[in-house]
């Protein structure tokens, strides 16, 4: 992968949000150009686009986010996360009934989005992910397409108890101060401005 010599992270940091630091990218050396693996084509390192995943960069705080684009390549628009966030938008934030399951998702998700990051970068096992993405998250989606939204809501909540079993974290005692729950469900935990 690195033609020349040298510690490839020296190299990395002064093409920081740039091809050269995005772990898509195949850094050949300065002067040459890697391979995009996003893209499939090669680029220069000082070259920049709107796919940007920096290496030394942090996860989305969305784990749902980071298993579907991070680990398995989809694009953020596509048709799950797409349907995901309508589910989120026009059922769950539009009934107070599931403040609880949103604020969950939005304490304990970056806590989950890191691990899963970590984890698939240490081994490049796509499988926990592919496992995720077909037994909960497609199923979810097409219920949710099909108006079953109490039936989608719950596939979420079995892989929220499944993740949450599986990398030993309390989904069931999530608590935040002033949490805006207008706004819950994207993985980061907004406060109420007063």
């Amino acid at each position: 992968m690195f033609a020349l010599g040298g510690n490839i992270m020296e190299y990395r940091d002064s093409y920081y949000n740039r091809c050269g630091n995005c772990q898509e990218y195949e850094f050949e050396g300065d002067s040459y150009k890697g391979f995009c693996n996003w893209y499939g084509s090669y680029y220069y390192p000082d070259d920049s686009c709107s796919h940007q995943k920096n290496i030394d960069g942090p996860a989305s705080g969305c784990y749902i986010t980071t298993i579907v684009c991070d680990v398995l390549g989809y694009s953020d628009n596509c048709d799950v996360l797409e349907n995901l966030r309508g589910l989120r938008d026009n059922v769950m934030q539009k009934d107070k009934k599931y403040s609880k399951l949103l604020m969950t998702y939005d304490v304990i998700g970056p806590q989950l989005a890191n691990i899963m990051n970590k984890q698939y970068k240490r081994d490049k096992d796509k499988m926990i992910a592919l496992n995720i993405y077909q037994k909960y998250l497609v199923p979810a989606v097409n219920l949710y397409k099909n108006k079953q939204y109490d039936e989608s809501i719950k596939k979420y909540i079995d892989m929220i108890e499944m993740l949450g079993s599986v990398y030993a974290i309390d989904v069931h005692n999530v608590n935040a101060k002033d949490y805006d729950y207008s706004k819950g469900g994207h993985g980061k935990v907004y406060k109420l401005v007063k």
